[in-house]
């Protein structure tokens, strides 16, 4: 029985080392446009291109889950919430025990949930707890019609987008983190896997070719949009058309669920997915470590933005508090995870460890018990 237990808990270790090191360095520069989201600022004017993390976060869940097949990968999910939710109360504690503003911190909140971002990791757990279904829909259902559900899912994540625009409020229009944009996207990336990775996937010319100027052009007249209305060059007193127009333009990926943020999403995931990276060692470190960037950058971006640039008197809205409170965050969180990433390692080897002994020893006794009844 031991032997058995040592030889999976090998094999847990032989998948972790297959993680490819392109996806793994796509998942890092994801995390650095969360970071960037949130600090809002300047980063604003790439919203186009950086609102399209958290759909494909999920694009790359659905991809690679597609082939493992496994019905609990939400209820594996709970030790990695529960450990998230421990680190974010732990850094919440240290920075802002040295400003004594423990006080003014829902403690509540933060330990049945946790900070805003924590969104994500709910939306993704219950996606991970339907991903047996909506694994077995793209597999089974065909092609088109299984494209069309995605579609259906689509349709229904952008109606927050639509209803403001129309002014028929049937959602929240500020219901951005909504269970259909994870689903959406994860089931896209189950339906790429199947459909995809042996024919578009494999021609690297014919991803660039579409891929790389959709990309470009759709992020670019988004930005430029943003920019003209961000500078006033024209405004709606002035050009009511061309101002609604522009603004319409800027918001076509500068939300999670905004009509063309999928898209993006699709177009980098299919540019990372044909580099050919060798399996490096660091660059898949990054990759772990995004993990720790996404859980504590909004209390670390906090308690920059109220205690050191307070302390420096730099001005509230400028380039140069954006340029540094991006800096400092990631030097932070950069240095958290050298502590982190090995405890969580530890941590989640002894969890593994202990489901396969479980499981074993059930296996041992139901199989002992079967072969009792037949000797009676």
């Amino acid at each position: 029985m031991k032997k058995n237990i040592e030889l999976k808990i090998e094999n847990i270790k032989k998948d972790s080392a297959k993680r490819k090191s392109n996806i793994e360095l796509l998942r890092f520069i994801l995390c650095i446009f969360i970071v960037m989201i949130h600090l809002g600022g300047i980063y604003n004017y790439v919203a186009p291109l950086i609102y399209c993390s958290v759909p494909t976060f999920a694009l790359i869940t659905g991809f690679f889950l597609y082939n493992k097949e496994d019905n609990y990968a939400g209820l594996k999910f709970i030790p990695t919430i529960i450990f998230f939710i421990v680190l974010n109360l732990i850094v919440t504690l240290i920075l802002n025990a040295t400003t004594s503003s423990l006080s003014n911190i829902n403690w509540l909140v933060l330990v049945t949930y946790g900070p805003g971002q924590f969104w994500y990791i709910w939306a993704m757990f219950f996606t991970l707890l339907i991903s047996p279904i909506l694994v077995l829909g793209v597999k089974q259902l065909p092609k088109y019609t299984s494209l069309f559900i995605i579609f259906v899912f689509y349709i229904t994540m952008n109606l927050p987008a639509v209803g403001e625009h129309i002014n028929i409020y049937i959602i929240d229009r500020n219901w951005y983190g909504n269970i259909f944009v994870i689903i959406t996207a994860f089931m896209l990336g189950a339906w790429m896997n199947k459909y995809l990775s042996d024919t578009f996937l494999t021609n690297k010319k014919k991803v660039i070719n579409y891929c790389l100027p959709i990309l470009v052009i759709l992020v670019s007249i988004q930005i430029v949009a943003y920019a003209i209305i961000k500078n006033k060059v024209v405004t709606n007193d002035h050009n009511a058309v061309l101002y609604q127009l522009l603004n319409n333009i800027k918001k076509l990926s500068t939300q999670n669920n905004f009509p063309l943020t999928i898209l993006v999403a699709f177009c980098i995931f299919s540019l990372f997915y044909i580099l050919n990276i060798p399996y490096n060692k660091f660059i898949n470190y990054l990759g772990k470590a995004s993990m720790i960037f996404f859980v504590a950058h909004f209390t670390i971006r906090d308690w920059i933005d109220s205690n050191l640039m307070q302390k420096w008197e730099i001005e509230t809205y400028s380039v140069k508090r954006d340029l540094i409170s991006l800096s400092l965050t990631i030097a932070i969180c950069g240095s958290l995870s050298l502590i982190v990433i090995p405890t969580y390692s530890s941590y989640m080897k002894q969890f593994n460890k202990s489901i396969i002994y479980i499981k074993t020893k059930i296996k041992f006794y139901s199989k002992r018990n079967s072969i009792s009844q037949d000797v009676k």
